[in-house]
């Protein structure tokens, strides 16, 4: 069972909505414009597809136990400006680029172990204070985790590539984040 692409585009007068326990994928644009505060993912949904959700007000995202999901797409939550709380299933293996860009009332996420894959860009324009890299990263992106936070231009994280100066994460123009460090076990490449 699915909600197809811009099912309910622009549909501003949405307060209310409940996934069905039922439903397995959400299209591109489906939630559009609705004045959600909060949103409960179900376990039956295995992705968060891009560009899903763009509500006005949402602060909090909830995902019920023995959740599916194993992605985060892109822009998924991007600009989600109130979005404060986040807790993500330990079946997340990938953060789309952009996913929770523009977020800029996030100041905390717990990224599970379980995540392999992180998007360029991911967490730029939040209000993070610290940020650890999981245990199971194996791949990030092309450009900036949390863009301006680090000089990371080249996120390959090769133990000798991820500060071309210092050896070590140097801090730059965000102002926010103040510890960034690698998860007990890393394997970074």
């Amino acid at each position: 069972t699915e909600i197809g692409e811009y099912a309910f585009y622009k549909c501003s007068n949405v307060t209310e909505f409940h996934i069905p326990k039922n439903l397995v994928s959400i299209g591109q644009y489906a939630i559009n414009d609705f004045k959600l505060t909060e949103i409960n993912i179900t376990k039956a949904i295995s992705k968060i597809n891009a560009n899903t959700w763009d509500c006005t007000g949402l602060q909090t995202v909830k995902f019920d136990a023995n959740s599916a999901c194993t992605e985060i797409g892109n822009n998924a939550f991007a600009n989600e400006t109130q979005l404060s709380s986040i807790t993500l299933p330990s079946t997340i293996r990938t953060i789309g680029y952009q996913a929770f860009s523009g977020c800029s009332s996030l100041t905390s996420i717990e990224l599970p172990d379980s995540i392999t894959s992180i998007g360029y860009s991911a967490f730029s324009g939040t209000k993070l204070t610290s940020f650890t890299i999981p245990a199971g990263i194996t791949e990030i992106n092309e450009t900036r985790v949390v863009s301006g936070s680090y000089d990371a231009y080249e996120t390959w994280f090769g133990v000798s590539r991820y500060s071309n100066e210092t050896g070590g994460w140097v801090r730059r123009s965000f102002d926010s984040l103040i510890e960034l460090k690698f998860a007990e076990g890393s394997k970074c490449i």
